[in-house]
């Protein structure tokens, strides 16, 4: 800011000391100009004598009276008029410069004519003189303005540097890893801007971070079963192999890849921040439901029956999430419950509601229900903690809906969006 005002006074100085060496030649033209002619309005034409000079003379300023032939019969100033202010005897006033002077030269009109000349002169010097004084003050207000400025610019500086050592600092602790950064409004609007700025994404990195840890909790627990599945087709293999691998085989490709499709939906659940969702075939994911547990259920001499409307309409949330919601129900109904799995879908105005019924003994403890327990804790409490939870986050609702000998329904809401 000091080089730019600094800049700033060089660019209106330069000009205005011009314009003021200009002002003050004229200034002291038309003076001598206004003396000479007060003379020759006064002088005797008949004695060639200069009357009294006008109050107020300069004692530089020169002012004489010249007979025809040039010669100065009165006053002072030179013996001889020069050449340049002899054409004041054409009866014409001259204002021009010479030998380092100001001149004027005005006729002194009688009744014949021009009769003489009144000579007025004063030195450049005595001008430049009272211009440099000029200068001088000016130059102290330019120095005076470049002090304010400098001392402006020093305070506006601290009033700057301080809050942005602050997001210097909140930066670095967002950089180690410590979110709850929070900044404070300094009046400075685009300061302000950035801190604002900085504070949003401090949360929404801490909220993404602990959604990612959450979920890959949860992941670990999901994950399980497909393990355990896997590491027993292997293990019944090596124990007893058969003639023909095939089968194994397949059984272990098959838990392979029901591995890799539960790690490739937690991973879009664990970045999925976006409300938008389109519309899905709830339909759809109910027939791939069926699909993924049927054998797992036959082999259990029980039956995944799936009951539901031919035209549910469509919903707008995330299928990965709906899916693991009714894998959750479908896999608790399958280790805790008895009997047929029922999955029924119906229609509500604003809403779908899936159920998950079996005929087991029901749940002990159902005020826990939803409490999510350590990982290695026994018991349901991280699956269906989890899917709670993704059915909150899609706007939904995850609730016991009976529970007693006769068995346990889970009811999950999904709305239409």
């Amino acid at each position: 800011m000091t080089t730019v005002v600094v800049l700033a006074v060089l660019l209106f100085a330069l000009p205005l000391a011009v314009a003021l060496e200009r002002r003050q030649i004229d200034q002291d033209r038309r003076e001598i100009t206004r003396v000479a002619a007060l003379v020759a309005a006064r002088a005797d034409t008949a004695r060639l004598a200069t009357p009294p000079l006008p109050q107020g003379l300069e004692r530089e300023q020169r002012v004489g009276l010249y007979d025809l032939q040039g010669r100065r019969v009165d006053g002072s100033g030179p013996t001889e008029l020069e050449s340049e202010a002899r054409t004041a005897f054409r009866d014409r006033i001259v204002e021009t410069r010479v030998n380092g002077n100001l001149l004027t030269a005005v006729p002194v009109i009688g009744p014949s004519g021009v009769e003489s000349v009144v000579r007025a002169s004063e030195p450049l010097s005595s001008g430049r003189a009272r211009l440099h004084a000029l200068w001088i003050r000016l130059a102290g207000l330019a120095l005076m303005a470049d002090v304010v400025a400098f001392f402006i610019a020093l305070a506006l500086a601290r009033r700057l540097t301080r809050p942005l050592a602050d997001l210097v600092e909140d930066a670095t602790r967002i950089g180690d890893g410590d979110f709850t950064a929070s900044t404070h409004r300094t009046g400075l609007p685009e300061v302000d801007q950035v801190a604002a700025a900085l504070t949003t994404t401090a949360a929404r990195l801490s909220d993404l971070i602990a959604r990612e840890q959450a979920f890959s909790a949860d992941a670990s627990h999901q994950l399980r079963s497909p393990l355990a599945a896997l590491r027993l087709t292997v293990e019944s293999e090596l124990a007893h192999p058969r003639a023909d691998p095939t089968d194994a085989l397949e059984e272990a490709l098959t838990e392979i890849e029901r591995l890799e499709r539960t790690i490739d939906e937690f991973l879009v659940l664990a970045r999925e921040t976006s409300p938008e969702r389109h519309p899905i075939d709830l339909g759809r994911t109910l027939d791939q439901l069926v699909r993924r547990w049927e054998t797992a259920l036959t082999g259990d001499r029980r039956r995944l029956v799936s009951e539901r409307a031919w035209a549910l309409p469509p919903v707008r949330v995330s299928d990965a999430a709906v899916s693991h919601v009714l894998d959750v129900l479908v896999g608790n109904a399958r280790l805790h419950g008895a009997g047929d799995v029922v999955v029924a879908a119906r229609a509500h105005h604003g809403a779908v509601s899936v159920t998950v019924s079996d005929d087991g003994p029901g749940i002990r403890h159902p005020d826990n229900l939803f409490v999510r327990r350590q990982p290695e804790a026994r018991g349901t409490g991280i699956g269906l903690a989890l899917a709670r939870r993704l059915a909150e986050a899609e706007g939904g609702r995850l609730v016991l809906k009976r529970n007693g000998p006769g068995g346990t329904v889970f009811e999950f809401i999904v709305p239409l969006g």
